[in-house]
């Protein structure tokens, strides 16, 4: 039975809890108590009270059961959860790795490519041609270069504006600090998200 499913079962239970104090045996249209053959009969308060007990007892037991179900259902998940953070770490160490050797590769080919194309400008070599490559000298189209770009920046902050291109961020602590003060922001609200935490060994080695 997964999680959720056990998570019903409580709910379910707890909304038939009330209805204990409130069961009586079935009764008629007149409002007498009937038994299983339709005939009517007294019913003594101490025997509704006595089933009401029954019942109550029987409830206890199943939210018991469930309990335990459902306490051993969420510790088998959240060693799982421990098993999935640790491949994602072990995923992750190994993405860097190939991260690393994907750089230095493009690092190399960049520095082979740019000594080809120097030595043959250094002996006016444009085109080479064989079965397997072709390599040649062409101009791309005119791009700019910048020696300085932070610079470059400052001086368009002070000269030329217009040629900035301006990326708006919202600074959401200020924006928590106004809304503490009372400050309407519509499509904005102070939230307070419960996470979970699991503890493994002492440390808390996962927060959802």
């Amino acid at each position: 039975m997964r999680l959720y499913e056990l998570t019903s079962m409580f709910n379910e239970l707890f909304d038939t809890f009330e209805s204990i104090d409130e069961w009586e045996p079935e009764q008629n249209e007149q409002g007498l108590y009937v038994d299983e053959n339709g005939d009517t009969r007294t019913v003594p308060e101490e025997y509704i009270e006595s089933v009401r007990n029954d019942l109550r007892e029987a409830w206890f037991a199943n939210l018991t059961c469930i309990e335990e179900d459902f306490d051993d259902k969420a510790v088998q998940l959240a060693l799982y959860v421990k098993s999935l953070n640790a491949e994602a770490e072990a995923i992750k160490a190994e993405k860097l790795a190939l991260e690393q050797r994907q750089r230095s590769k493009v690092r190399r080919a960049e520095r082979i490519t740019e000594y080809i194309k120097t030595n043959m400008q250094a002996i006016g070599r444009e085109y080479i041609e064989d079965r397997r490559v072709k390599i040649s000298l062409k101009l791309n189209p005119v791009s700019v270069a910048l020696s300085n770009e932070k610079e470059f920046i400052e001086y368009l902050k002070q000269n030329e504006p217009s040629l900035l291109r301006t990326k708006y961020e919202v600074d959401k602590t200020a924006v928590k600090n106004a809304l503490k003060s009372g400050e309407d922001l519509p499509g904005a609200a102070l939230v307070r998200i419960e996470t979970v935490k699991i503890k493994y060994g002492g440390r808390h080695n996962g927060i959802i």
